[in-house]
C-alpha cells in the first residue's frame, strides 16, 4: 500500500517538471528562420556534416525523404483527382521537438478529398522524428520552417 502514494508523488513531480519545461519553452524568444542561425537543426543522418550549407541541404533532403516515405495519399483525394502543392509550417523547438504544425496554404478545393490531403500533410509533418536543435551563438534556439509538399497522382 505504501507504493501507491510514492508512485502518485513521483507522477506529480514529473508532471510539474514537464509543466515547468513547457512554460520555459513558451517564454523563450520567438522562432528564428533557418538563415538566421549559426547551425541549422540536424537529423541524425546529418550529424557528421560541419558546413552550414551542407547541413541545410541535408536537413531538406531528410525532411523530404520522411515526407515521401510516410505520406499516404488519401483515397478521396485520388478519387477526386486532386493534385497541387500544400505548404505546412512548423517549429523545431530548442529541444528538437516539432510543434506548431499548421497548414500555411492548401489546395484550392474545399472538397472532402482536399481536407483529407491537408490532414495527411499535417500528420506526416507532426510525425517527424526529434532533431538536434538549431544553435545561435552556441545556444539551442527554436526555428520556424515551411515545407512545400508537391502532390501528384
Amino acid at each position: 500500500m505504501l507504493a501507491l502514494p510514492i508512485i502518485a508523488g513521483l507522477m506529480f513531480v514529473n508532471a510539474c517538471q514537464e509543466k515547468e519545461s513547457d512554460q520555459a519553452e513558451l517564454n523563450s524568444p520567438p522562432s528564428l528562420k533557418m538563415n538566421e542561425v549559426d547551425q541549422p537543426p540536424q537529423f541524425e543522418a546529418c550529424a557528421d556534416l560541419t558546413e552550414k550549407d551542407a547541413q541545410i541541404n541535408c536537413f531538406g533532403q531528410q525532411l523530404m525523404a520522411h515526407i515521401g516515405q510516410n505520406f499516404q495519399y488519401p483515397k478521396t483525394g485520388k478519387e477526386e483527382g486532386l493534385s497541387g502543392k500544400v505548404y505546412v509550417e512548423f517549429t523545431l523547438t530548442s529541444r528538437g521537438a516539432i510543434t506548431g504544425v499548421e497548414l500555411r496554404k492548401g489546395l484550392e478545393s474545399a472538397s472532402p478529398g482536399a481536407e483529407a490531403i491537408h490532414n495527411e500533410a499535417l500528420r506526416v509533418v507532426e510525425s517527424l522524428p526529434k532533431v538536434k536543435p538549431a544553435k545561435k551563438d552556441g545556444s539551442p534556439v527554436s526555428v520556424s520552417y515551411t515545407v512545400p509538399i508537391q502532390l501528384a497522382l
